[in-house]
């Protein structure tokens, strides 16, 4: 478990200004990392512990024919957390709607 936690420890420091982006969406302008920079960290944090990291897609699903729900799972030395993404399907201007519910 200290692996993990040094780890977990490596991934809370904050991400360089640099490897932030910000998109408007509903009126309000949102601060976000990118997934590949994301993947590079978890990439460069699990590499330094000797460990790795997988993430899995478990479910995209149209929701009420205007929204794409995307759950995730991330699991770094056998510990997993799983979270949702949620994007409007009409007026998609950049991307898809499902790789934005993840983003």
């Amino acid at each position: 478990m200290l692996k993990y936690s040094n780890i977990t420890r490596a991934l809370s420091t904050p991400v360089a200004p640099e490897l932030l982006a910000t998109r408007k969406q509903g009126g309000v302008e949102l601060t976000y990392i990118p997934w590949h920079h994301a993947a590079n960290i978890f990439d460069e944090v699990c590499d330094r512990y000797e460990s790795t990291w997988d993430w899995t897609i478990n479910s995209v699903e149209e929701l009420e024919k205007s929204k794409c729900v995307v759950v995730g799972t991330v699991t770094i030395e056998g510990v997993s957390r799983t979270a949702t993404g949620i994007e409007e399907i009409e007026g998609v201007k950049f991307g898809d709607p499902d790789r934005k519910s993840v983003v």
